[in-house]
């Protein structure tokens, strides 16, 4: 059905004058210019990689939460992904099929009982107003998982979106290296393009050529704008750039250049959490790594990742702008806020273990907040999916999985809500998925099984 050039031209067509017409009825120049470079994007990936249902799944990336636009375009989001879905379904050419021990669709079983478990929680205890919104954003989670799985299950797909994920952040990334040499020669805010409305924020400056910031920290005197790139805030966009870091690697992408990049783009989101989950990742997999082959590179791989551990910590408590001291001077609020909740969730697990009382109305920030909020079932489920995860690739051996995965854990484990964060749990179903056939190392009843008539 969308097999040929011609029939995947047709639909970008289609989705270009859908942009353009929503671009007029929004007025709005910075919209258009960015709707147009992804746009652009998308279709570049195409062309590259031949997967019309990956590039119609990066078009919804940053339609979906915990992303720029997924506060208000949310469901256009679940829309694009089911047409990508029905655009794998329905392929004429055979494709090798997804079998490993761990297929996408387990981390779907897990996540839609999470979703259960939340909703039918929330039809006891919540008011119908919280209760209709549990259930559309779980519903439409769920959605969005269910048909990335499908997508998943076809090699040439899985493998367009993993590069295509990693390939959106590295432009996005670069974007923010050009911006920064920009400020450099003409200052901070120069080169301003417009606005760019970013999550629950609102409109936030847009620079050139297509760095989106949020919010701004006083480094040395300076009021430095914070990079947030697809996220709908800075943090997120460490998550990602973090996760494309060790995701590059396990597509094959092992560009010196390209993880300059993202490390820049980390680092230009100020986000004290991102940074630090980062370093604590980077070290874990170096001390881990297998180039340790004898007693003393393992303990000078220990000492020096006890030291950068160490540097780490300094940065993310000492450091002007990154640290907590300084961050506690700008958003003391915030942070206590955040500490707060983390306290309440702690006490929850003992007082609340199912969530509810007064605890429950700090929010849940993270994984260990979230046990005030939607009780300790929620934290073991999403606990669940990632731990399985780890095991799997574990087993396959594949380099920069564990990585990727541990990033995305912490991040949530740390500073970011793990409710809405649709995203995240696809980008964990991307490492979970077998890419390029089977792994390094596993054994031969996991390698894929080709259909009749492919090599």
């Amino acid at each position: 059905m969308f097999e040929g050039r011609r029939g995947a031209s047709v639909v970008l067509l289609a989705i270009a004058a859908s942009c353009v017409a929503a671009v007029v009825v929004a007025q709005s120049l910075a919209l258009f210019i960015i709707g147009l470079i992804v746009l652009i994007l998308t279709s570049a990936m195409y062309r590259v990689t031949g997967s019309l249902s990956g590039a119609l799944l990066m078009l919804a990336f940053p339609l979906s939460r915990p992303n720029i636009l997924g506060e208000q375009y949310a469901l256009v989001a679940v829309a694009i992904v089911l047409l990508a879905a029905s655009a794998s379904a329905v392929r004429k050419t055979p494709a090798r099929l997804t079998t490993s021990v761990m297929p996408p669709w387990w981390i779907v079983a897990v996540l839609g009982s999470t979703g259960i478990y939340v909703v039918g929680r929330s039809a006891l205890v919540d008011s119908i107003a919280q209760f209709d919104l549990e259930a559309r954003g779980w519903l439409s989670t769920v959605v969005v998982l269910f048909g990335t799985a499908v997508v998943l299950r076809n090699s040439d797909d899985r493998d367009g979106l993993a590069k295509g994920m990693v390939a959106l952040i590295g432009v996005l990334c670069a974007s923010y290296v050009i911006t920064l040499a920009i400020w450099v020669v003409g200052g901070l805010g120069s080169a301003r393009l417009g606005t760019f409305p970013v999550g629950r924020i609102g409109p936030q400056p847009v620079y050139f050529p297509f760095t989106v910031t949020a919010s701004r920290l006083s480094i040395f005197g300076l009021s430095v704008p914070r990079f947030t790139g697809l996220g709908r805030e800075p943090g997120w966009m460490a998550m990602y750039a973090g996760f494309s870091y060790f995701m590059a690697v396990r597509i094959g992408w092992t560009s010196f250049w390209l993880r300059l990049v993202l490390v820049v783009g980390l680092l230009g989101t100020l986000s004290t959490g991102g940074f630090a989950v980062f370093v604590v990742v980077v070290v874990v997999q170096y001390v881990v790594s297998k180039r340790h082959q004898n007693a003393a590179t393992l303990y000078i791989g220990i000492f020096s990742g006890s030291v950068a551990i160490g540097l780490a910590v300094w940065v993310a408590v000492s450091a002007p702008g990154l640290g907590l001291d300084a961050k506690q001077d700008v958003n003391a609020s915030s942070l206590s806020e955040r500490n707060d909740a983390t306290s309440a969730g702690l006490n929850a697990i003992v007082e609340h273990p199912f969530g509810g009382g007064s605890a429950q109305n700090v929010g849940g920030v993270n994984l260990v907040a979230s046990v005030a909020v939607y009780g300790i079932p929620f934290v073991v489920l999403i606990c669940l999916a990632f731990a399985w995860s780890l095991i799997v690739v574990k087993r396959g051996s594949s380099s920069g999985d564990v990585g990727a995965i541990l990033v995305l854990f912490l991040t949530l484990a740390t500073s970011q809500p793990p409710a809405g964060a649709t995203w995240v749990f696809v980008s964990l179903m991307v490492v979970a998925t077998r890419l390029d056939g089977c792994p390094r190392g596993a054994p031969a009843r996991y390698l894929a099984v080709p259909e009749r008539g492919v090599a």
